[in-house]
């Protein structure tokens, strides 16, 4: 939905440009807002999908012992955690100073600032949930970790 938001909001620019000689002005920005949104609120579900870019170099040559692949991938979901953690909380003390100041853009949408950090924001915390869900699932063997075939090709 959201590309198609962008595509209609490029060509409503160029229509405006070539039949009317104007412009929204705004199009650089909200197009770059969208954009943001779009690629952070589609992790989890590219995640959860195993559309994400995942290194298995360190796993593939544990595929003789589970039990050593099962504790690195543990290792590697808690590093993620902690990693997306730290990220939710840069976030989320933005998004609350740029709220709480009434920070906006400076341009001439005067866009609030909380909005597109916030978009991010939630797709972060969306993102941390599904990886906590898969690395729950692999410490309860309920997902094993070699679950994804295409893994084992390297990098996919």
């Amino acid at each position: 939905m959201g590309v198609l938001i962008v595509a209609g909001f490029i060509i409503y620019e160029i229509v405006l440009r070539t039949f009317f000689a104007t412009s929204t002005f705004m199009m650089n920005e909200i197009v770059g807002y969208l954009v943001a949104a779009i690629g952070f609120l589609a992790l989890g579900h590219a995640f959860e999908r195993g559309d994400i870019l995942r290194v298995s170099l360190l796993l593939q040559p544990l595929s003789r012992w589970p039990l050593a692949r099962l504790v690195l991938e543990v290792v590697l979901v808690l590093a993620t955690l902690a990693v997306t953690g730290f990220l939710i909380s840069y976030f989320y003390g933005n998004v609350e100073r740029q709220f709480t100041r009434g920070y906006t853009s400076g341009t001439m949408s005067n866009m609030p600032q909380w909005i597109p950090t916030g978009m991010m924001l939630v797709g972060l915390v969306v993102f941390w949930l599904q990886v906590l869900a898969y690395g729950l699932g692999v410490a309860l063997r309920q997902i094993p970790p070699s679950a994804d075939p295409q893994a084992e090709a390297g990098v996919q």
